[in-house]
């Protein structure tokens, strides 16, 4: 469901790399070497020199990337009262079901007096 993105950044000259974690938007930046020029990661490098990194993310596929979108909505955006809404109704609609399965069930049951 993902698919290769190459990305091409142009950051600040003579970063570390931590500092080059945090301008990448890097949760887990792996730093497999590191001379006085290169940063070189997991996914791919760094120049000191130009402040240019080229790297690979996984991004998902166009149709799902909306819906993973809505699926992480923060609590600054709209869609946040969206998907509280319709959490409580559903858990509202659930609850109901239950509860009218277990009446329809004590109702049906025989010499019960309701038929």
């Amino acid at each position: 469901m993902k698919h290769k993105v190459a990305i091409e950044k142009t950051l600040p000259a003579n970063l570390s790399s931590v500092d080059l974690a945090s301008a990448l938007k890097l949760k887990n930046l792996k730093v497999t070497t590191e001379d006085s020029t290169m940063i070189n990661f997991v996914e791919g490098t760094y120049s000191k020199t130009t402040g240019v990194a080229q790297y690979i993310s996984w991004e998902v596929i166009p149709p799902f990337n909306k819906l993973v979108d809505l699926h992480k909505g923060n609590s600054k955006g709209p869609s946040q009262w969206f998907t509280t809404i319709f959490g409580v109704v559903l858990l509202v609609l659930a609850n109901h079901h239950s509860v009218c399965l277990n009446l329809a069930q004590n109702c049906l049951k025989e010499g019960s007096g309701w038929l």
